[in-house]
């Protein structure tokens, strides 16, 4: 029965520990670039859609 406690409480312990890594990842912001710049995206850590921005050279250019 210890042993099965023990692991309980490492359970408990490791969900606490990944609502925090889940909160640091949504904090994140990371941004990339392509195109020479004429594209740019900035996602949140769990890959959340914050800002797109496409240069209205590269909307012209576009056929999709």
């Amino acid at each position: 029965m210890k042993d099965i406690m023990g692991m309980m409480g490492k359970v408990k312990e490791m969900q606490a520990k990944m609502e925090e890594m889940q909160a640091e990842l949504e904090a994140l912001e990371v941004e990339g670039t392509s195109g020479a710049g004429l594209v740019s995206v900035t996602l949140s850590g769990n890959w959340r859609l914050i800002h797109r921005l496409l240069f209205r050279t590269m909307r012209k250019c576009s056929k999709i």
